[in-house]
C-alpha cells in the first residue's frame, strides 16, 4: 500500500512515496491469548518490507502553489464580473476538485498558460497550446520511452497515469483586460502569439 508524505508545498520540495508490503500468511489463527497476539504481531513485523521513493516537485508544477491572496483583487473582481455578464455561473467552481475562478485568472494572466477568447455571440473559449515529447532510447537493444507515472493536480492531489512529458506554451501577448477575439492563428503549428514550441521543448527537458 502506498503512503505519501510531503515536504513544504513549494517548487523543488521533496515528496516521499512509501511502499509497504505485508506478508500475512503462515500465521496461526487459533491463538487468542495476549501472548499469541504478541507472537502474531512480531510475525507480521518480521515480514513487512518498506521502500521509500523520493519525488522532486520540479518547476512547471507551480500550479500547486497558487495562492489567491497573491492575485490582484481589483482585476480578479473585474474578471469574475465579466464571466457573469456573459452568462457563466461560477457558483460551483472551486468545489469537489473543480478549479476556481481564481485559478483560471491565475492561469490566464499570471502563468500565461492560456487565453480566453470570445466570438460575436459571446461564447467564451479557453485556448491553451501544449508541447508533448515522446522520447525513446534504445538500451541493450530494447526501446525505452520516457513517461511520468504520477502527476500533481491543481489542488495538491496526485493522480497515477502514464503520461509523456508536456508543457503549456506561454502566451506572449496575454493582457488582463477584455477577452480576445478568436483567431485561426491560435491553432496554427507556428503560432505568433506564444513562445516557439521548440523553446518549450527545450525548457520541458531542462526542468526535468
Amino acid at each position: 500500500a502506498p503512503v505519501a508524505s510531503e515536504g513544504p508545498g513549494q517548487v523543488g520540495s521533496v515528496k516521499n512515496l512509501v511502499y509497504i508490503e505485508r506478508a500475512l500468511h503462515n500465521m496461526s489463527s487459533a491463538a487468542s491469548t495476549c501472548d499469541g497476539l504478541s507472537s502474531r504481531q512480531s510475525d507480521v513485523s518480521s515480514k513487512t518490507k518498506t521502500k521509500t521513493i523520493s519525488m522532486l516537485q520540479t518547476t512547471g508544477l507551480g500550479v500547486v502553489a497558487m495562492s489567491p491572496e497573491t492575485l490582484d483583487k481589483t482585476k480578479l473582481a473585474a474578471f469574475r464580473e465579466h464571466l457573469h455578464l456573459v452568462g457563466i455561473d461560477t457558483g460551483k467552481w472551486g468545489y469537489g476538485g473543480a478549479k476556481s475562478v481564481e485559478h483560471l485568472f491565475w492561469e490566464a494572466y499570471v502563468q500565461k498558460g492560456c487565453i480566453i477568447t470570445a466570438n460575436g455571440s459571446g461564447l467564451l473559449k479557453r485556448v491553451t497550446r501544449l508541447v508533448k515529447i515522446r522520447l525513446v532510447a534504445e538500451i541493450f537493444g530494447i526501446d525505452h520511452a520516457l513517461y511520468s507515472r504520477m502527476q500533481f493536480l491543481h489542488d495538491g492531489r496526485t493522480v497515477e497515469r502514464k503520461q509523456v512529458p508536456l508543457r503549456k506554451l506561454v502566451w506572449t501577448n496575454s493582457q488582463d483586460s477584455d477577452f480576445k477575439q478568436c483567431s485561426e492563428e491560435f491553432y496554427a503549428e507556428e503560432c505568433p502569439h506564444t513562445e516557439n514550441w521548440k523553446d518549450g521543448f527545450k525548457k520541458t527537458l531542462e526542468e526535468r
